[in-house]
């Protein structure tokens, strides 16, 4: 069972107890239901063969679908959503267009999610604004 996740650091926490050891030898988009108090949901779904980021669309269907499983399991929680791949731990431009279809798509539905993280074989993170921005 993992603490609450209440905080950045307590969701970079959570990644990390998930993820480690990294290492990873295909690209995936990890996601995580939040009760409101912050309780993960026991279960961690992977979805497999994430080589290319999302378009508009494929982002807006992702957040529908996830918005669904999120009202009907966990009311009122919110998501975490984590990309990992191979590769050196500079954030690349896939990182920040998935970090970006998916903060919109879940904006434009109202869908309350964390930031994204991405993990890589070297190194664990958020994508902040600032990333975003570069």
């Amino acid at each position: 069972m993992h603490s609450p996740v209440r905080t950045q650091t307590d969701l970079e926490r959570f990644w990390r107890a998930a993820m480690e050891p990294l290492g990873f030898a295909s690209q995936s988009l990890w996601v995580v239901m939040l009760a409101p108090d912050g309780t993960p949901f026991p279960h961690l779904t992977q979805i497999e063969e994430c080589d290319q980021p999302p378009t508009p669309e494929e982002a807006a269907t992702l957040a529908g679908v996830l918005g669904e499983v999120l009202d009907e399991v966990v009311p009122g929680g919110r998501l975490a959503l984590l990309r990992s791949r191979p590769g050196g731990s500079a954030l690349t431009s896939d990182d920040r267009r998935w970090a970006t279809a998916l903060a919109e798509a879940f904006v434009a539905v109202g869908l309350p999610a964390e930031p994204v993280h991405v993990a890589s074989d070297a190194d664990l993170r958020p994508v902040t604004a600032d990333d975003l921005a570069a």
